[in-house]
């Protein structure tokens, strides 16, 4: 058996190659090279610029590692290595990567030297586009698919997508739930979205304690409470000295071989774990099944994550029966006096929803959470507040104003709707129980969103 490259032969054929593809087949001296005939070929299509979170330089530590340490742990069962699929030149964006990603992987896949036992795609996706694409493929040739990063609401459809695993720490399904549920805690309905411009105040961004308290001040003249929602962290004291150490060598990763260095108190992402932990939890299931003799096949490897929950080094990782990750998230309030966020909800899973619970009491500022609708309404003339005497005749002078402008304002809306240059859509947002979004817990019905 020939050697594995060192690492300057494989950044040598990471440029050169056409697709520029990299096989890393071990990390350091000390990994066995004496392996069983059992081979597992994991493909991950990536990003070798910083365009995205989930970009090779902030997560192929994580797959190195992960790799390193299956090797290490289960060479007397199956040989295991990864191949990066990329390109520099042709892929400097997302949009790059969706365009491309189908055409450089079944490129690579059908020309391959080797045939593996078992082919996995695990990779972080960089959005939604690529991953739908990556995934379909994967289908056609029937192969386990680990999405560390983006994920789409469509993979719960696992009629289509069968073997699809979504592990990322956060998705835009669980983040949107989370906020619905939060929102129905306290029976709102109407709910209006405030985006700052780009050159706005800025209030929250500013640093010391006179600026700090003056944003503060700022806030709370303007605001009834200020909310974060973000998942609940899930590092314990067994798991605390173990991520710290792996903080550590993920960090020395990125700058040792991807050139990249964390600025100062930052650390590696959640999404960045959970790729690490995602593929330890793959090494752990292919020995199990191996040892039982069984084919460890997408469709076993697939309901074997599915509706189950596995113990990592660094916290408990959860899969709903669809294969997505349940997570959970706490909701924070700002402290008026502190500026700081302290939790007071948390998720609990009830039944198939995961709802909040009170960790401590929420404060407002009038004593009570704000109505769904304010008393006097959202025009301040309504209930109590509508006007009385002259006021009617000037409500009825008014519409009958509005009623003759009529005509007028539908050849305006008619003009600027058939304008070449639109400037801005709009949408309009119904919010039901259709959006807290159950965690099936069943994996014998098809889930379509």
């Amino acid at each position: 058996m020939e050697s594995p490259p060192n690492r300057s032969e494989v950044k040598r054929t990471f440029r050169n190659s056409f697709w520029n593809l990299i096989t890393l087949q071990a990390l350091t001296a000390s990994v066995r090279l004496v392996m069983s005939e059992y081979t597992v070929e994991v493909l991950s299509p990536a990003t070798t610029g910083l365009i995205s979170p989930g970009s090779m330089p902030l997560t192929a530590p994580a797959f190195d590692l992960a790799m390193s340490e299956l090797e290490r742990d289960y060479s007397h069962q199956f040989r295991i290595n990864i191949t990066y699929i990329a390109n520099s030149s042709l892929i400097r964006s997302c949009n790059d990567l969706a365009a491309n990603i189908d055409l450089m992987t079944a490129e690579y896949y059908y020309h391959r030297t080797h045939q593996p036992n078992l082919t996995v795609l695990a990779f972080p996706g960089c959005a939604a586009a690529d991953t739908v694409s990556i995934s379909q493929l994967a289908m056609a040739w029937q192969h386990l698919v680990i999405i560390g990063f983006y994920s789409d609401p469509i993979f719960h459809n696992k009629a289509f997508y069968p073997t699809v695993i979504a592990a990322a720490a956060t998705s835009s399904r669980n983040s949107l739930g989370a906020v619905i549920s939060f929102i129905f805690q306290f029976k709102w309905r109407i709910v209006y979205i405030v985006a700052d411009v780009p050159r706005g105040s800025g209030t929250v961004a500013n640093s010391g304690s006179a600026s700090l308290a003056a944003a503060l001040h700022e806030v709370r003249s303007a605001y009834e409470s200020v909310f974060v929602v973000a998942p609940t962290p899930s590092v314990t004291p067994s798991t605390e000295k173990a991520r710290e150490i792996l903080f550590r060598r993920l960090i020395e990763g990125s700058k040792l071989h991807y050139n990249y260095s964390y600025a100062t108190g930052f650390l590696p992402g959640p999404n960045v774990l959970s790729t690490y932990s995602t593929l330890k939890i793959l090494g752990e299931m292919l020995a199990e099944i191996l040892r039982t003799h069984q084919i460890p096949d997408a469709g076993r490897l697939a309901r074997r994550m599915m509706n189950h929950s596995f113990d990592t080094n660094v916290g408990t990782l959860e899969f709903d029966a669809a294969g997505e990750r349940i997570v959970r998230f706490d909701v924070k309030q700002l402290d008026w006096n502190s500026g700081t966020f302290q939790t007071v909800l948390r998720q609990q899973m009830k039944t198939t929803v995961l709802e909040f619970h009170c960790i401590r009491e929420i404060t407002w500022q009038t004593g009570l959470p704000p109505p769904d609708r304010p008393v006097c309404g959202f025009s301040g003339i309504d209930g109590p507040c509508a006007p009385t005497g002259g006021g009617r005749n000037l409500i009825l002078g008014t519409c009958l104003t509005l009623l003759c402008m009529g005509p007028v304002a539908v050849i305006m809306s008619w003009y600027y709707n058939n304008r070449k240059e639109r400037k801005c859509d709009f949408a309009v947002f119904e919010l039901t129980e259709a959006l807290r979004f159950s965690t099936p817990m069943s994996t014998n019905s098809s889930f379509v969103d």
